[in-house]
């Protein structure tokens, strides 16, 4: 996949969410 700080930025964020439901 092509490495973007907005995409990290992105799934941390997401990966944040999914752990808060």
């Amino acid at each position: 996949r092509q490495a973007s700080i907005t995409n990290e930025i992105l799934e941390i964020v997401g990966g944040a969410e999914a752990l808060n439901g």
